[in-house]
Order: structure tokens, then sequence, then C-alpha cells
């Protein structure tokens, strides 16, 4: 299942010839709005498409469960082994946040009130959210790399609610509205399968997530960018043998 917009035939036919094996679902959301004045972080290269998967559990109902990858990341093992997840009650498993001072929901709500741009009417909307939602305990966790229980989100409602913090709020950022839905809930995942290129490399990392705005296909010298870069090159290669 690819969620996207604009994406063009000729994408689909690239990806075809590379995985002949694998048949694509497009969900194409061009036309759906989260509404007026979403605002974006600066400078990280986010967009209203970060936010398309929130949708899941109402746009694939006949889907249980799902891994989802940010697109800026390596795969370097079977992710049928992050599939097999054992979830337990929890509506999602995620790797806490590996920010230095985003690592409770508290410290967000501190980050909330120092930062300016935002108006006082917001952050009251936000602190009335914040303490009426359930706990406000819990370890922030990063989005990159999920396992979800699309039954247990649709059961639970949870794109109706993430959707409407996000119109409600106004901010553009899918790990809010994650973070606030599922707070203590969380089943924690092991590093591997979400680190960082630049945190104790090692030879059993599964996923490296290239969060932030430094990515593999630009020209920084970043670590494991050259093993992201022989995959691409794998692939392109496949793809023009296939075609």
């Amino acid at each position: 299942h690819i969620f996207g917009r604009g994406l063009d035939a000729a994408m689909f036919e690239r990806w075809a010839a590379i995985f002949p094996g694998v048949r694509f679902i497009h969900c194409d959301l061009s036309g759906f709005a989260y509404g007026d004045g979403l605002r974006f972080s600066k400078g990280r290269g986010h967009a209203v498409s970060m936010l398309d998967y929130l949708l899941a559990p109402e746009l694939l109902p006949d889907v249980k469960k799902l891994v989802y990858l940010d697109v800026d990341v390596l795969v370097r093992k079977d992710v049928a082994e992050l599939f097999d997840t054992d979830l337990g009650d929890a509506p999602l498993a995620a790797r806490c946040s590996m920010h230095r001072t985003l690592v409770t929901g508290v410290n967000f709500l501190y980050d909330i009130h120092r930062d300016s741009s935002i108006s006082e009417e917001r952050r009251e909307t936000l602190r009335n959210i914040f303490f009426s939602g359930g706990a406000t305990v819990f370890e922030w966790f990063n989005t990159g790399i999920l396992v979800m229980d699309l039954a247990r989100m649709r059961s639970e409602r949870a794109v109706e609610k993430m959707i409407a913090l996000v119109r409600t709020f106004g901010i553009g950022r899918d790990e809010i509205a994650l973070n606030l839905y599922a707070r203590e809930r969380r089943k924690s995942l092991a590093r591997e399968w979400n680190h960082t290129p630049f945190r104790n490399p090692s030879a059993d990392l599964a996923v490296i997530h290239f969060g932030g705005p430094a990515k593999p296909w630009s020209d920084l010298p970043l670590p494991f960018s050259e093993e992201w870069r022989e995959n691409a090159k794998r692939a392109g290669e496949r793809s023009i043998l296939s075609g």
C-alpha cells in the first residue's frame, strides 16, 4: 500500500519492475485536506503527505496489522520479523524518542510553551487536550518505524481523534497526533529496528532511520549512506534489466 500525492503511473511501473512479485495498491490522497492554517516545522522538509498514514486504519478496513516505514530508511533485515512483534493490548509499537530533549510528554508540552510562533489560544487548546486525554507522564516515541494494530485503532476511533487533534491544534506533525493518542500504551521497539546513523553502529542493525534534514541521497558523508546508495544502484539496475 503506497500512500501518496501526485504520484504518476511511470513511478509505479518502475517499482513494479524492481519488485515483480509485489502487488502495489495506490492510495491517492491528493484531494484530502486537513483544514486551513496547518503549520509545518521550518527547514525540516515536513509536508502534508507526512500526515496521510494516520488515515490507514480507515483507508485499509480489511487490514488488521501494518508495518509503517518512513521513506528515509535503509532496511537491512526482513521486516517480516518486525511484523511479528507481539503488540499485546497496545495499539502500536515504536521506539522511544532519540531527541535529546523531547523524551516525555511533559517535555513536549514545555517545548510548545516556549515556541513563540504558537498563539496563546493554541497553547491553551493543547493544554486542554494534553491534560484531558489520558496519562500525562509517558515516554515520547519516534514515529518513523511503527507496527500498528489497525483493528484496535479502528475500535478506538483513533483516526477521528488524531485528525481532530491535527485540525484543532493546527500543527502538521504526525508524531504529535500519535503520541497524544497512544501515550503510555505504546509497545517499545528494540533500537535495532529504528536506529539513527550517528549513534553506536553495530552489525545487527535492522533499519537505519535518517531522521532530520540530512538524508542518504544528499552529498553529505553520513554513516551508512554509501550502503544506502549501493542498494539504490542495485534497484536501478534491476529496473533496467526487468524493463
